[in-house]
């Protein structure tokens, strides 16, 4: 086994070596033959010009990785010290202040954004604007507004401003020296030691990440909203802010912004992470009937068949019948209790009716495989990707399966021209995959007329043309061996020959492989070999709406749990023979439907099934938030999974089991997918989301060693009741208090030694809480 452990590097900037401005290349290359350089040998390109950096008007939430407190969260958060990161560790410091006039290096390692924490009541309704740059960053006597040169392209760029008095800005904004203690990088880090056995999934360490810190600690209960402001064109007014008192305000470019609740301590107990990790503990210990499977509460061993259908996961539903009756029927979605039989290999239904069970015993139906049936074919007809996908399939397969019908029919085997080379009489041989294939080669066509022109074609209908027909003929007699079949039945019976059937997949595959590969964009598609146009009904999942995988989620997932769950294999083979439905019109179609479903789907015999899941609803799924996933058009496929794997976002380690795939179903409930039964998953929270802030409510700080650990005699520094760290307020508005980091700094390191930087790594990780992790074993689940 190996023992992993989780850390988090603290860096005080990543600054990128170009700067975010316009640049111009220019080339020149001068040819020398004595020595000395010639007017007339020297040659220069035209100049290129470079932009750099990240638009200066916003910050789109792609770039977010994480914010605290969450956006519409509410708690104790008067404490802690909101903050924002960024999956660009770069993006603080792309920007350089240039303030005139000044000198004074240091100016370089500053941030161009700061991040301000305003209470409701602080600013009026006509302090936000929105519209075009060019508009709000017009010069006025009573405001000050940025000093910014706008282009051509920027001045028409939409923007929000927000207008702070003079006395909050004085308040919210750090001192210029200060600015660079607000803002650092994380790097999330995993140690291992021993030897891994196998048995563990190897732990990616997720990408560094900017984060930047608000110096005000949002104390007073009621709503807040968070700006992520640009300080480029300010230099000035940062280096001489407003008189105190003074009617000027300054109007300041908002990046990015949120809202939270602050409560009142007295109706909060303990901290948000720490509240739901216990109830998460809690509900793992309750032994309710449900024993952390995904079923309604019940008696362990259900007598009454109401019950035992409780029991195995099945749900209520209200059913209308054909005749027009309301009566109640049992629903089970594709997640259920526990390990189910693998489904059967089956002809694949035509319509939801085929796929209807009526339980005697109830005098009801069980609906679940007719609603897998239907959401199938619904999902591929209201998304245009996969319909144009499926039928592109149907063609081709209807194609291969005409031509090797219409090649080996018997009015056609006799021919000089079969190009499959079977032979006449007897029963007809099925020919190789490759055979099939050249029926539909392009320029098949082409190359028969002229081999059937060589051979006398042209001879033979001009003879016939100047024939005169002779009145009274006698009916064309039957060819020898009795009644020849249309050429529907002819294929109909070439599709019912297992002989046929396996050259048929064989061809179909390699001509849609190919396809795939030469138009990657049509199917999701990758190289012939990889198989990445596949479909996979189980990561398609993530576009059937939450309520079809989680019908009454209240009872069978009540808040604060956590529920293991298997796939039903049954459920998936419905699900994916109502996708193939689409198009589905002959009778060749529907028997084409069987070999299209062994060849488009992950697995040779049908959907592949992941072994477990885990369903996760708790609070804490809003602290840990995952990134965007990338945008796509393609369809999930076995190869391409619906987003970056939470291993890497949300600090997951799985032991025993490979993560599959997953899903957020609201914003508080996770969904996990595994190959198989884990035999335990780590929760923690990532290095973006760690929480920066006092020790409690009280206002103390216990200083950390340089492990992270605190030492046998800690010190405490008060920081709560006293003007020694917290600045003093100039306006009557202010609610909260705004952290002075440079006193603060001074006794950390004086307390710790002379070796402390005193830098923003240094009072990141004092502040900064220790992860909430949490370890969810299945064995405790059963």
């Amino acid at each position: 086994m190996t023992d992993r452990k989780a850390g988090v590097g603290l860096y005080t900037g990543w600054r990128p070596a170009l700067r975010g401005a316009e640049y111009t290349v220019s080339a020149t290359h001068t040819v020398t033959r004595t020595g000395e350089s010639s007017p007339l040998w020297t040659f220069r390109s035209p100049d290129q010009t470079l932009v750099t950096g990240t638009p200066r008007f916003s910050v789109s939430g792609a770039d977010v990785c994480g914010c605290f407190p969450p956006p519409g969260g509410s708690g104790e958060y008067g404490y802690l010290l909101p903050f924002v990161s960024f999956g660009d560790p770069y993006l603080p410091w792309e920007h350089e202040l240039l303030p005139g006039g000044h000198t004074d290096p240091t100016w370089a390692e500053r941030p161009w954004m700061a991040l301000l924490v305003i209470a409701e009541d602080e600013l009026d309704a006509g302090d936000i604007h929105t519209g075009k740059a060019v508009d709000l960053l017009k010069s006025s006597s009573d405001t000050r507004v940025p000093d910014l040169e706008l282009g051509d392209g920027s001045a028409q760029t939409s923007c929000t401003v927000i207008d702070l008095p003079a006395d909050l800005y004085r308040d919210l904004l750090p001192a210029p020296e200060e600015l660079h203690l607000w803002a650092h990088v994380r790097e999330p880090r995993e140690k291992s030691t021993g030897q891994d056995d196998g048995t563990q999934d190897a732990v990616h360490a997720p990408p560094a990440t900017a984060t930047l810190v608000a110096a005000r600690f949002p104390r007073t209960p009621g709503r807040h909203t968070a700006h992520v402001v640009s300080l480029a064109g300010h230099e000035g007014t940062l280096t001489s802010p407003p008189p105190a008192g003074s009617t000027v305000k300054v109007r300041m470019v908002s990046l990015f912004s949120w809202t939270f609740t602050t409560l009142d301590p007295a109706e909060v107990k303990g901290r948000d992470d720490d509240r739901a990790i216990t109830a998460l503990r809690e509900d793992l210990q309750r032994k309710d009937g449900s024993h952390g499977r995904l079923r309604v509460p019940g008696p362990e061993n259900p007598a009454d068949p109401v019950e035992a259908r409780l029991y195995a996961g099945y749900s209520p539903v209200r059913h209308r019948l054909v005749t027009g009756e309301q009566t109640l029927a049992w629903y089970r979605g594709p997640f259920v209790p526990g390990p189910t039989e693998p489904a059967p290999e089956h002809t694949p239904y035509a319509c939801a009716d085929e796929a209807l069970i009526y339980v005697k015993g109830d005098g009801v139906f069980d609906i679940s495989l007719a609603a897998a049936f239907n959401l199938g074919a619904q999902l591929v007809m209201c998304r245009n990707d996969l319909f144009d996908t499926m039928l592109t399939w149907r063609h081709t397969a209807g194609a291969l399966a005409r031509a090797a019908a219409l090649a080996t029919h018997p009015q056609s085997v006799a021919r000089p021209l079969n190009p499959l080379g079977t032979r006449s009489g007897g029963p007809v041989p099925p020919p190789r995959a490759e055979g099939i294939r050249r029926l539909t080669a392009p320029q098949r066509l082409r190359t028969a007329f002229d081999a059937a022109m060589v051979d006398g074609l042209g001879v033979r209908l001009t003879d016939r043309l100047h024939t005169t027909p002779v009145a009274g003929t006698a009916a064309r007699p039957e060819p020898t061996g009795g009644s020849t079949a249309s050429v529907p039945k002819h294929l109909a019976t070439l599709l019912a020959d297992p002989g046929w059937r396996e050259p048929l997949r064989q061809a179909l595959s390699a001509d849609l492989a190919a396809a795939a590969s030469a138009h990657p964009d049509a199917a999701g598609g990758g190289p012939a070999g990889s198989q990445t146009w596949q479909w996979d009904p189980a990561a398609m999942l993530a576009l059937v709406p939450t309520w079809y995988l989680l019908p009454l989620p209240d009872a069978v997932l009540p808040p604060d749990s956590a529920r293991f769950f298997h796939i039903d294999g049954h459920w998936l083979n419905a699900f994916a023979d109502g996708m193939l439905s689409v198009g589905a019109h002959t009778h060749a179609d529907i028997q084409l439907t069987d070999l299209l479903k062994k060849v488009v789907f992950s697995s040779g015999d049908g959907p592949g099934i992941p072994g477990c899941g885990l369903l996760l609803r708790s609070p804490l799924v809003r602290s840990w938030p995952p990134a965007p996933a990338p945008h796509s058009t393609a369809p999930p496929t076995s190869a391409t999974p619906t987003g970056p794997g939470p291993g890497k976002q949300l600090g997951l380690t799985v032991e025993g089991a490979a993560l599959t795939s997953w899903r957020l179903l609201s914003a508080e409930t996770l969904l996990l997918l595994f190959d198989r039964t884990p035999t335990v998953v780590h929760l923690r929270q990532p290095a973006h989301v760690l929480e920066l802030g006092l020790d409690s409510a009280e206002g103390g700080l216990t200083l950390r060693n340089a492990d992270g650990g605190v030492p046998a005699n800690p010190t405490t520094l008060k920081v709560f009741g006293t003007d020694t760290y917290v600045r003093p307020s100039t306006s009557t508005r202010r609610r909260g208090q705004v952290l002075e980091p440079g006193p603060l700094l001074d006794d950390i390191c004086a307390h710790l030694g002379t070796g402390t930087a005193r830098n923003s790594e240094t009072l990141a990780f004092q502040l900064l809480h220790v992860p909430v992790q949490l370890d969810i074993t299945p064995g405790e689940t059963r």
